[in-house]
């Protein structure tokens, strides 16, 4: 007799037994039912006795999965061959997923394949993390065994929401992490790795809006699976599940970690100091460096740089050794906020339709990009990149400005957003030297001539010290560099040996045409400090800030005795201005607006006039720029409001003041008084009374305070110790 079998299984469970004869007319069903997922049943047909329909019947909680050749209709009905041999027929059966919104997921369970074995998976819904299992396991998917169900058995997941995620790590190692709607203000967390906790209680601490801190530093656990609970009032609120990179916060040299692991450069210098190194993922945090030597290589599957414009900090890669990246992308991430527009430049291409935020959802921004033949031809210059059209994108080695536009999250509007830049790049010989073509542009205004917006080609800092990056011959000579805000302009020559930041922009204009080429000793692997243009012999240069709450721009005044009226090719640089709301500030000449004036050195004392134009209502300060000049060759900045009638020394003070939203050309002039070249010092007639104070002051018989120890002949106030007296020098 041959045997027709039907089984029904579920963790082993209940099957039922069919043996049919030769000629189908005779047949005998045995049932079992050891388990409990559910059962199946056989009928034979009334018509046929060679026809039969199977059924699969589920216990109560679960549901017919299958039949083990594929089919899934239940009934199904099947013909016996009186010819074949024994046929089997097994029906699956699993436990009812349990999906409700409410409880924020759902649970799956899968059997294990030959074997009385499942695997039970949590799995949470859009915005929510599982947190553990009603048995308080925390390992998840997790394996039930046959050995284990003694009885029909209950497993329950607890999810909670998981609206937090980790930001990046401070240079002390902390870990930040931004959340959206959960408030943990008063909140503690827990950690746990591999499903052990590792610590607990660790308080957080609130760095901006909507971002916290937590106390500890993980490189203990680098590598190792993380889970971060956070509890608010005692209750577990959110969650974050990560692996725990290897975190960098001073100069370090690494020859041996863990492949799978991340590493993140929050601050110094990392070198990769091995012959050879895998890693899992390179994250090179504002103002930090990473290094691959000559003669080592490092492979890692993704590459990831961070700047922040709001602190004018960026990350830097050095790569003079090999970098094998699988995934041939660096990602270029770029902190903006919404009251300014920065500048930005890529070493590698980037196609427009690949960026977003950094959180993957579509980035808001706008990009422009400077056109030198327009400036020349109309005075104009700034055009916006059509980022949607087909094939987009921006070119290495070019000068762009980006402007983030301000976004809702969870109902608010955000302040700032990180804006992703991917770049396809090959440095598996490290990098290559670059050139740049600069181009001339013809007109008839000499100061809207031959205007070239470029950009740092590197993924480091570069210096112009070397004259192979600025030829003499090429007529490249004067070059300045925007810098913690769009158009701020620090003016230098190239001889000056300044140094352009990773990502960074810089304004040519060229008196001939040639290429600029970028040789990569000039690529600095420490930056040197930027000369002032204050300390060249034959010309003298001051320069102003005017401060808004969060936005800032410069100016500056140079004079000689080479310079004229006219427009100075190689140091005048007009402002580049536009109709966005940003903040700008200039002095003119006439009607145009300055970045940098050069002036003939013997107007130095002529007032000249400032402008500036605010997008907004509040206080500004007017201050001397320190940062970029030396006030050794000064005696005096003195600035004057014709609104007010006041005239301030910067030297000695800034200048605040309450405007409108306005743009004003008229309201402030300033000039300035050389420190005088004499041979008779003031230390000594000051020495010969000092008592033991060290704050002196010094005015001139008009009571203009006075700074420098050499002063000409005449009649001087010395105030010390709350004390006045005169000094005679002759």
């Amino acid at each position: 007799m041959k045997k027709f079998l039907i089984l029904g299984v579920m963790l082993c469970a209940s099957f039922t037994n069919v043996f049919a004869t030769g000629d189908c007319t005779q047949h005998y069903v045995e049932t079992h039912n050891p388990g409990y997922g559910g059962s199946v049943s056989a009928e034979q047909s009334l018509s046929d006795n060679c026809e039969w329909t199977i059924t699969a019947l589920p216990a109560v909680g679960y549901s017919f999965a299958g039949w083990n050749d594929g089919v899934t209709t239940n009934p199904r009905t099947i013909t016996l061959d009186s010819e074949d041999d024994n046929i089997t027929y097994s029906a699956t059966f699993i436990p009812v997923t349990h999906d409700d919104p409410a409880t924020g997921g759902k649970i799956i369970a899968e059997p294990v394949e030959n074997s009385c074995d499942w695997t039970i998976t949590a799995v949470p819904s859009d915005g929510y993390a599982f947190l553990k299992w009603e048995d308080d396991s925390f390992t998840n998917p997790r394996t039930i065994t046959g050995a284990m169900i003694t009885e029909q058995e209950s497993y329950t997941a607890t999810f909670i929401t998981a609206d937090a995620a980790i930001d990046g790590w401070t240079a002390d190692s902390k870990m930040v992490v931004r959340t959206k709607s959960v408030n943990l203000g008063t909140s503690t967390a827990t950690i746990y790795t591999n499903g052990t906790q590792c610590a607990t209680g660790l308080a957080l601490t609130k760095t901006d809006e909507g971002y916290w801190s937590i106390p500890a530093s993980l490189n203990t656990y680098a590598g190792q699976p993380l889970k971060i609970i956070f509890n608010c009032g005692g209750n577990p609120v959110s969650a974050i599940d990560s692996i725990v990179p290897y975190v960098v916060a001073a100069n370090t040299n690494i020859s041996s970690i863990s492949a799978n692991t991340d590493i993140e450069v929050v601050s110094g210098t990392l070198t990769m100091d091995a012959a050879s190194k895998t890693i899992a993922s390179l994250d090179i945090y504002p103002d930090a460096k990473a290094v691959v030597p000559t003669g080592k290589s490092l492979a890692v599957n993704a590459i990831y740089m961070r700047a922040n414009a709001l602190t004018d900090k960026y990350p830097q890669l050095v790569a003079i050794g090999g970098i094998t990246n699988a995934s041939d992308t660096i990602y270029y991430d770029y902190t903006l906020n919404y009251t300014n527009y920065y500048p930005l430049a890529v070493p590698y291409d980037v196609l427009c339709s690949n960026i977003r935020s950094s959180t993957g959802r579509v980035a808001s921004y706008e990009v422009q990009y400077y056109d030198g033949a327009t400036r020349a031809s109309s005075g104009a210059g700034w055009e916006v990149l059509n980022d949607q059209a087909v094939g987009a994108r921006l070119n290495a080695g070019q000068g762009y400005i980006v402007f983030a536009v301000p976004y809702k999250w969870n109902g608010t509007r955000q302040s700032r957003v990180t804006v992703r830049f991917p770049m396809v790049a090959d440095l598996s010989s490290g990098e290559a030297e670059k050139s740049k073509a600069v181009s001339l542009y013809n007109g008839e205004v000499p100061a809207d001539r031959n205007w070239n917006f470029l950009g740092n080609p590197y993924l480091a800092a570069f210096t112009t010290a070397d004259n192979n990056l600025i030829m003499e011959e090429d007529g490249v000579r004067y070059i300045t560099t925007t810098g913690d805000y769009y158009r701020t302009y620090t003016q230098s020559r190239a001889d000056e040996g300044i140094v352009i930041k990773p990502f960074n922009t810089f304004f040519i204009q060229a008196a001939a045409a040639g290429d600029l080429v970028f040789t990569l000793s000039q690529r600095a692997s420490s930056a040197p400090d930027r000369s002032n243009s204050a300390d060249t012999t034959d010309e003298l240069a001051f320069g102003l800030i005017l401060r808004s709450t969060d936005s800032a721009d410069r100016t500056g005044l140079l004079y000689g005795d080479t310079f004229t009226d006219d427009y100075e090719m190689n140091a005048d640089l007009v402002k580049l201005s536009g109709s966005s709301p940003v903040l700008e500030f200039y002095s003119l000449a006439g009607n145009d607006m300055r970045a940098f004036n050069a002036l003939p050195a013997a107007d130095i004392t002529r007032p000249v006039p400032l402008g500036f134009r605010n997008a907004q209502t509040g206080e500004m300060v007017i201050a001397f720029d320190s940062d970029h000049y030396a006030a050794e060759s000064l005696q005096a900045v003195m600035l004057t409001d014709r609104e007010t009638g006041r005239t301030v020394n910067l030297l000695d003070s800034d200048y605040r003041f309450t405007t409108d939203r306005a743009q004003s050309n008229e309201r402030f002039t300033v000039y300035a008084l050389r420190a005088p070249d004499t041979t008779t010092g003031l230390n000594d007639h000051i020495g010969r009374t000092s008592g033991q104070s060290t704050t002196v002051n010094i005015y001139d018989i008009l009571g203009r305070r006075l700074s420098g120890d050499r002063l000409p002949q005449g009649i001087y106030i010395i105030m010390q110790n709350g004390q006045s007296r005169k000094e005679v020098i002759r």
